[in-house]
């Protein structure tokens, strides 16, 4: 039903009669942990105890297509978007997966307001035990931008997601709600973002069991701050020219349950740290290149269990290369 939903709103958009953009493109990335396994988890790979998991490394190529039609409505352009993508795991190919993303984004005078649906089958986050763990996700985003002065943005944004689990995992079927406001200014020379979000994640009904037959509830609340720089573009050649970036992310996850016999989730805080840089190169009218590094980190503490991080925590590095281009039809 959201791929026939994907494919009404792009057959009406192509029926509309003006001039439809179209962007394709793939990355190219190399992930050093692609299951984000900690140290004890890497060493049990090393023996041989992960049979589900080929490698715990991966390359990753990822391709795209995104349509998108403006129109005029008055003082209003509304721009239907349909996108398309896929990622294609070379080793762990029970990881691969499409995504479709639908919306409409509406720009009015000082005022950009978009409003988006994606649907996210079958995400495969590693095997326990013999049973894997996946889900699907439906997602609702609706973000406002408004420039409130000539080189100031006001923005706020909103986002709720339904996961829905396989039958081995469903106590951990759920709604996060995302709520956040920020702030972007023009620099000579550079844009500087920066943004707040509060998140919550409450899991439908009661708690079930764990694998090793305790309560489990996964329900928590977060913080999460994030910083952007966007450099403006530099020539380094005729015609030629560079946008580097660099995105930083901390999140601080507290989960909600007082029952000491989850000893996964009561007492437990976890904290995230994720920066990314890379550039991006404009060297033709229509094609685009990007080449980026991104390292995540997570540590995990836990007044009930002290061990636990011996589990959780976690390193992640990924280098990509990616290529975009641009058409209309």
């Amino acid at each position: 039903m959201k791929v026939y939903f994907a494919l009404m709103l792009f057959l009406m958009v192509c029926g509309l009669g003006a001039t439809i953009d179209c962007e394709t493109g793939a990355t190219f990335a190399y992930d050093d942990n692609v299951f984000n396994l900690s140290d004890n988890d890497l060493d049990n790979f090393d023996d041989g105890s992960f049979d589900w998991a080929e490698t715990s490394d991966d390359f990753v190529t990822g391709a795209w297509l995104r349509v998108q039609q403006q129109f005029q409505v008055g003082e209003v352009y509304l721009t239907p978007v349909v996108k398309g993508a896929y990622s294609l795991y070379t080793s762990n190919g029970d990881k691969s997966t499409g995504s479709v993303l639908t919306g409409v984004q509406t720009d009015w005078r000082k005022l950009s307001v978009n409003a988006y649906y994606g649907y996210y089958p079958e995400n495969y986050l590693r095997t326990y035990g013999t049973t894997d763990f996946t889900y699907d996700k439906n997602m609702y985003k609706l973000d406002a931008d408004y420039r409130v002065f000539r080189k100031d943005w006001v923005q706020l944004y909103g986002k709720y997601e339904q996961y829905y689990h396989n039958k081995y995992y469903t106590r951990y079927d759920g709604d996060a709600i995302t709520t956040g406001f920020g702030w972007r200014h023009s620099f000579q020379t550079f844009y500087l973002k920066a943004m707040y979000y509060y998140r919550t994640y409450d899991c439908d009904g009661e708690t079930g069991l764990d694998d090793g037959g305790e309560e489990s509830s996964a329900d928590y609340d977060a913080d999460i701050f994030e910083l952007n720089f966007n450099n403006k573009k530099v020539e380094i050649a005729r015609n030629r020219y560079i946008r580097p970036y660099i995105n930083f992310t901390f999140e601080k996850r507290c989960y909600q349950t007082d029952d000491a016999s989850d000893d996964i989730h009561a007492g437990r805080e976890d904290k995230k740290y994720n920066v990314a840089f890379g550039s991006e190169f404009l060297l033709w009218k229509d094609i685009e290149l990007t080449a980026e590094y991104n390292h995540v980190y997570r540590k995990v503490s836990s007044s009930v269990n002290p061990n636990l991080s011996n589990s959780k925590d976690y390193l992640a590095n990924e280098l990509s290369l990616g290529v975009r281009y641009s058409f209309s039809l």
